[in-house]
């Protein structure tokens, strides 16, 4: 039945099919992974909004807090550059969250700023629900009331404020995990100081019910009769071979183009040369190897003109004299045909047959996999879920781009614990740690 089905075309249509469904089930895997992780930072943003938890004041130990204020959200470091009278101001706004999107949070950002704006000096930042505290060598307060512009940079870690004050306009330079953290606290807590945070969250839950809506529909199943046609299938590959990517540059299309009617005519070229001397050169090898005949005798299949000694010749029908048949011994072929010895000495030997013996020390690298971390990510961190090893208290600063890391992950301070919602935080060791997240599952460990 096999048979039939690879004859009438139907057998590679259907294996077309269910590698086709394969990858559309891997896409739309990836696609609603980031969507649910998009989904669970909005609603995070959103509880925040409407109840922000505050941040204990002894994490913040260099901050002189006054009566009423609270900490939202801290850094441990933060670079502080000025633009002193550059011509090249940025775009500032006032504050608000009109434009306030997810795509403010998240990027490849660059965490260096540029060499004509110099850096006067760093250290800890905090926000607070009164001002944005700089605690370097010389500290300094942006209070939200007295803020009159901000600039977040769409390719740099940078946020640039102008106060009342009157002076130089200054900018802050964050690590790349403490973007998101930063840009949401500045935004939340402006909103607050204008009165308008319940305004804020109800723009953030419009933003999650438009995000709702764009949550992946399953694929579509293949149709075996969908298979393009092989005719089809080479005459893409070979226009895309010899055309390059689409947008390509006529000089490089006509570089790839002469390159492949090179290898093509070699190739043909190749194909079809005579191949009938190098083959009885290597049958007459072989038969040589095979077969091993005494010097003196008769080859087999041979027979030998002259008549043997004492031999009478026998007259035949029609006058002609037959010798008589002589038998030939011949040497049977050896068991085990020796292979020549490759230029330079070096001696090939056959395969054995033998099963081959895994090299010791590599067993380990061949079983291992997920079970050595207890479900964890991948991660070159060596974080796990195992009963083993040491709370995560420090985490690498791009663990975020190996675990889901839930909202104010950073802002957080303890060790490092997977909520039941398959996010981590960094509450681990209070007792409302991930609270909005369903409850702590098990602890992050590291290396013992």
């Amino acid at each position: 039945m096999a048979t039939s089905m690879i004859s009438n075309g139907s057998g590679w249509r259907t294996g077309w099919a269910r590698r086709e469904n394969a990858r559309r089930k891997r896409a739309h895997d990836a696609a609603t992974s980031v969507w649910a992780r998009t989904d669970a930072e909005l609603r995070g943003m959103v509880a925040a909004a409407r109840a922000a938890r505050p941040v204990s004041a002894e994490q913040v130990p260099w901050l002189i807090l006054r009566r009423g204020e609270s900490v939202l959200w801290h850094s441990p470091g933060v670079r502080l550059v000025t633009r002193h009278d550059h011509p090249e101001r940025p775009a500032l706004r006032p504050p608000g969250f009109a434009d306030f999107t997810l795509s403010q949070l998240t990027g490849a950002f660059v965490d260096h700023p540029p060499s004509q704006f110099p850096v006067l000096d760093s250290g800890p930042l905090a926000i607070t629900t009164m001002r944005v505290a700089f605690g370097g060598a010389r500290p300094r307060d942006w209070i939200h009331v007295r803020v009159l512009g901000v600039a977040h940079d769409p390719r740099r870690t940078l946020t640039w404020l102008e106060d009342a004050s009157g002076s130089d306009l200054t900018g802050l330079v964050l690590d790349p995990y403490a973007v998101a953290g930063f840009r949401f606290a500045l935004t939340l807590a402006l909103a607050d100081a204008g009165g308008r945070r319940q305004s804020f969250a109800e723009h953030l839950e419009r933003l999650l019910a438009a995000h709702q809506r764009t949550r992946p529909g399953p694929p579509p199943d293949a149709d075996p009769e969908e298979a393009p046609t092989p005719a089809r299938v080479l005459l893409a590959g070979l226009r895309k071979l010899c055309l390059g990517p689409a947008g390509a540059s006529v000089a490089r299309r006509t570089v790839q183009c002469a390159t492949v009617v090179a290898a093509t005519l070699m190739l043909a070229t190749m194909a079809l040369a005579d191949p009938r001397p190098s083959a009885q050169l290597s049958a007459a090898e072989s038969a040589g190897e095979r077969a091993v005949v005494p010097p003196g005798s008769t080859p087999p299949g041979v027979v030998d003109a002259s008549p043997a000694a004492g031999t009478a010749p026998v007259n035949g029908p029609e006058g002609t004299v037959r010798p008589k048949p002589t038998s030939v011994p011949t040497t049977a072929a050896p068991a085990h045909t020796p292979v020549p010895a490759r230029s330079g000495g070096a001696r090939v030997s056959e395969p054995s047959g033998q099963p081959t013996v895994p090299v010791p020390g590599q067993e380990g690298l061949m079983t291992a996999g997920v079970g050595t971390r207890c479900g964890a990510p991948v991660n070159p961190y060596g974080y796990h879920y195992c009963a083993s090893g040491l709370p995560v208290g420090d985490p690498a600063p791009g663990v975020c781009g190996y675990f889901r890391c839930a909202p104010g992950f950073w802002s957080d301070t303890g060790f490092m614990v997977q909520c039941r919602d398959d996010s981590v935080s960094m509450a681990g060791g209070r007792p409302d740690a991930c609270a909005l997240h369903r409850g702590v599952l098990r602890v992050v460990r590291g290396a013992p």
